[in-house]
């Protein structure tokens, strides 16, 4: 499936498994409150426009 995904495509596709993966990481770590869109934008590095609330 990703052989016919465009690099935009994959790019996307891996700042959102990123970021998913910083989230959850921060809830188990530190709880729900610690995992705001500027904590979890910091910890996978995607830069906070890529993050919505």
């Amino acid at each position: 499936m990703t052989s016919q995904m465009s690099l935009r495509q994959r790019k996307k596709l891996a700042t959102r498994s990123a970021l998913s993966h910083a989230a959850w990481s921060l809830m188990a770590e530190q709880g729900l409150d610690a995992a705001t869109p500027e904590a979890v934008a910091e910890a996978a590095n995607p830069g906070t426009s890529g993050v919505s609330r």
